[in-house]
């Protein structure tokens, strides 16, 4: 009931916070998992996105599971993954496009939707490395904008003389 108590804004702020710290993360997970081959991993993260924060209980799940947002999240993606999978095979079944291609194999039809699997444990650690990255790269932003606040700095100057300055100035 948090987030839907929430008023819009508020609402609309959290989901964009979320989105800018895990969309690349879970990005490259599925850049190393199985379901890679679906479609292009930044569309397959925006499709997961939109489905699940238009539901406005989906973070008062989240909250209530006692999970962590980050396995929530990749929780979350696998499962939009093998609905995505579900969706394609009933579609190829009915002979519509944008199903898997059914083809002969040695051992008779291969449907390549069954050869998907859980994402491997590697993708799971890119994930991991990918949101390090992400929360380091939004921690160097906060100190920036500390810094410009403070000294006046602006963008155009350097990380490198943003810290040789910093560390004379003291």
């Amino acid at each position: 009931m948090l987030f839907r108590s929430a008023g819009e804004d508020r609402r609309r702020a959290l989901r964009s916070v979320i989105m800018g710290r895990y969309f690349e993360p879970l990005r490259i997970y599925l850049k190393g998992s199985s379901y890679r081959h679906l479609a292009e991993s930044a569309e397959l993260v925006s499709a997961f996105f939109v489905s699940r924060f238009a539901r406005d209980d989906y973070l008062d799940a989240w909250a209530a599971s006692g999970m962590t947002l980050r396995r929530w999240l990749i929780n979350g993606l696998i499962l939009s993954m093998r609905e995505e999978v579900r969706r394609r095979r009933r579609a190829a079944r009915r002979g519509l496009h944008g199903g898997g291609e059914l083809r002969d194999g040695e051992d008779g039809p291969v449907d390549p939707l069954e050869l998907l699997e859980s994402p491997e444990p590697e993708a799971e650690a890119a994930f991991e490395r990918a949101w390090a990255v992400s929360i380091l790269r939004e921690a160097c932003e906060e100190v920036f904008e500390g810094l410009r606040a403070r000294f006046g700095y602006s963008k155009k100057t350097s990380w490198e003389s943003l810290v040789f300055l910093r560390s004379v100035a003291i």
